[in-house]
């Protein structure tokens, strides 16, 4: 009976700039194509041997632009995918389009072999890492701290190092956290998780967008408050815990978006807070500085103030009356 031979595939990612530069991502050993990449006719993706010649030649898929600033003007790009099926004598990658090549290097025989050795907290809020890896290529390592909620944040890239401090103050903390350390060589690539760690819950951060600190405001206009607050990952917090108050008077509860004003002349002070608990609330404010009214907004002011008085005059006769 004939051994069944198992089908693995290598996945190969980049970015190709208008400028004819390949960027390289990380290569992925896979044993199904989720999505087989649209070939676009002309970029070819070929596993050869040590002698040059070709043993597999696929077609890659350009996906949507993408745009980066060079010099003094923005060039465009476009990522590009592809999947090459394993061959015992394959030796080397290239990607091409007909005489032109963008990217040749040689294939490791095996993925590397990493591990985390050390994982320390110190009181100081600061974590060490330290991992070892084998491999026949030079290898680059990627950290990802993943948090409580199981979001991946990207924390130290393209490191040479065997080791890396941490400071777990500007993290997203929370129960369960832990760390994965990528190895690669740019084609082959191999991940190791840490045991999970618990890390103190850091507060939120607010942001007040209108008015700035210092806005001149007029004193008959009214104006938006639109601000938000948001965790150490970036995510945005729910609105529901949000309060605005205007001189320490609550003027609007659960919207990042609300109307305040018209202000008296002065100086008045706004605040956005976040309440997540009878223990926890965080403040930012802004001040915003009102004239006083010109001759005209005082002339208005008196004429409108005289036509409201009129109308509820006119409307109480009119409730008496019957009419």
């Amino acid at each position: 009976m004939p051994t069944m031979v198992e089908r693995r595939f290598l996945r190969f990612t980049g970015k190709l700039w208008e400028t004819g530069e390949f960027e390289c991502g990380y290569g992925w050993e896979t044993e199904r194509i989720m999505r087989r990449p649209i070939w676009d006719g002309e970029h070819t993706l070929q596993l050869m041997d040590d002698a040059g010649s070709v043993l597999v030649e696929t077609g890659v898929e350009l996906a949507v632009s993408t745009c980066q600033v060079q010099g003094t003007r923005g060039i465009t790009g476009r990522k590009v995918i592809g999947y090459l099926p394993f061959h015992p004598r394959g030796g080397s990658v290239v990607f091409r389009r007909g005489d032109q090549i963008f990217y040749r290097s040689k294939l490791a025989a095996s993925t590397p072999q990493i591990a985390i050795t050390t994982l320390e907290q110190g009181g100081d809020g600061q974590l060490h890492l330290r991992w070892e890896a084998t491999h026949e290529l030079p290898l680059r390592f990627n950290v990802v701290f993943v948090d409580a909620g199981r979001r991946a944040i990207p924390i130290a890239r393209e490191v040479a190092e065997y080791d890396l401090t941490i400071d777990t103050t500007k993290l997203q903390g929370g129960n369960g956290c832990s760390l994965a350390v990528l190895a690669t060589d740019g084609l082959r690539s191999a991940m190791v998780r840490s045991e999970r760690f618990d890390l103190p819950e850091q507060s939120p951060r607010l942001m007040i967008i209108m008015p700035n600190d210092g806005d001149l405001v007029s004193p008959d206009e009214p104006i938006s408050l639109l601000g938000h607050a948001y965790d150490l990952a970036g995510r945005i917090l729910s609105d529901e815990h949000l309060t605005w108050s205007i001189d320490g008077v609550i003027v609007a509860r659960g919207q990042r978006l609300a109307p305040a004003g018209p202000f008296e002349p002065g100086r008045h002070r706004i605040e956005l807070a976040c309440i997540l608990g009878n223990d926890l609330a965080v403040r930012s404010h802004v001040h915003v500085n009102v004239a006083e009214p010109s001759a005209e907004q005082h002339a208005w002011r008196t004429i409108s103030a005289s036509l409201t008085t009129k109308a509820v005059e006119q409307h109480g006769r009119m409730l008496t009356s019957g009419e």
